[in-house]
């Protein structure tokens, strides 16, 4: 099992970029470009805070640099909590519902579970954060997500 999350979280970055570029591809949109937008400005975010914070990584860690917020669990929840949003508008022009509430719920449900998943290993497993260095990229992604969702969304010009 911990193999195959080690696996899982040294895919993650490639993972995350991957779906963003098949986003683009497939779906040249606003909620599209806003979302890439999103994560752009909340990754920024993220790593001027690594520098305001300047809070080390644990002992464990094998990187140098600081660790808070996490810049996994920022990114990963900032996309988990967006697709949340536009799932949860249902078929409305705003939203990417499936058209099945089921499938809307469960494919939330991985996202975060995902998100949880690669986060716990950062700490658990990889020991490159403390608890609360993940607590802060989690705080940080979800509220970079609902920001964007709120106050840039509606300013991204419909194609």
């Amino acid at each position: 099992m911990e193999r195959g999350l080690k696996a899982l979280n040294r895919s993650c970055s490639v993972m995350v970029s991957s779906a963003a570029f098949m986003l683009l591809v497939t779906r040249i949109d606003e909620a599209a470009i806003s979302l890439v937008i999103g994560a752009c400005c909340c990754a920024v975010c993220g790593k001027i805070l690594k520098r305001l914070f300047d809070h080390s990584r644990p002992p464990t860690s094998s990187r140098d640099g600081q660790g808070m917020p996490s810049s996994h669990a920022n990114s990963l929840f900032f996309f988990a909590t967006s697709i949340a949003a536009r799932l949860g508008r249902g078929n409305s022009s705003l939203g990417w519902s499936s058209g099945s509430l089921v499938v809307d719920v469960v494919a939330t449900g991985v996202c975060f579970a995902y998100a949880c998943a690669i986060s716990g290993t950062r700490v658990y497993i990889e020991g490159d954060h403390t608890i609360e260095q993940v607590v802060a990229g989690v705080v940080l992604g979800s509220t970079c997500a609902v920001v964007n969702e709120v106050f840039v969304r509606p300013w991204v010009v419909p194609l």
